[in-house]
C-alpha cells in the first residue's frame, strides 16, 4: 500500500512498507508537533522525511489531505487508508 504525503509544498508518494519508523518533536516556539519518517535501506540513515499532511478517502472515496496532529493520528489516518482499501478489494 502507498501513501502520499506533503510538507509544505513537496508531495511523495512512499509505499508503507518502504517505512523503517515514524518519529516527532514538539515545536516549542510554533506550538505544534513536527512528525517525521524514516525509510528504509537509505545510505544516510539521519536523513528524515518531515510530514504534515496525508492524502486520505473519505467514505465516499473523495480524497483530501488531512493535517497530522501527532503520531497517534497520522496511525489512525493511515490505519483509515488500509480500512478503505480492503473494502475497495471485497466489491
Amino acid at each position: 500500500m502507498f501513501i502520499t504525503i506533503k510538507h509544505v509544498l513537496s508531495e511523495k508518494m512512499i509505499r508503507l512498507d518502504d517505512i523503517e519508523s515514524f518519529s516527532s518533536k514538539e515545536d516549542i516556539r510554533a506550538s505544534e508537533c513536527k512528525i517525521y519518517l524514516q525509510l528504509k535501506n537509505r545510505e544516510d540513515n539521519r536523513d528524515f522525511i518531515s510530514i504534515s499532511e496525508l492524502l486520505v478517502h473519505d467514505e465516499d472515496g473523495s480524497v483530501h489531505y488531512e493535517k497530522v496532529e501527532d503520531l497517534a493520528h497520522l496511525t489512525e489516518l493511515i490505519d483509515r487508508e488500509k480500512d478503505y482499501y480492503a473494502r475497495k478489494e471485497l466489491f
